[in-house]
């Protein structure tokens, strides 16, 4: 499955599951500026997953990869696809 494969899959899944956060809970996304799939991501995906009650419920943190690296994030695997949801 190619990358646009994966992110509209990531895009069903995210759309067609409940969620209850807790208040500690954060939702982190690395992406890259020139990567299709995350600005499909940023475009479509996060737009219709993140409204509403889930908004107030779940912080999104959005890290550029290509500036910041991992942000500060320890990862226990290096990033090899993009975009990476944790």
């Amino acid at each position: 499955m190619g990358r646009s494969g994966r992110v509209m899959l990531a895009a069903a899944l995210l759309a067609t599951s409940t969620f209850a956060a807790r208040a500690d809970t954060r939702l982190v996304v690395f992406e890259a500026q020139d990567c299709r799939p995350c600005a499909l991501f940023r475009g479509e995906v996060l737009p219709a997953f993140w409204g509403g009650a889930r908004k107030q419920a779940l912080a999104i943190t959005v890290v550029d990869v290509d500036a910041l690296g991992t942000g500060g994030f320890a990862l226990a695997h290096r990033l090899d696809t993009l975009p990476t949801i944790v």
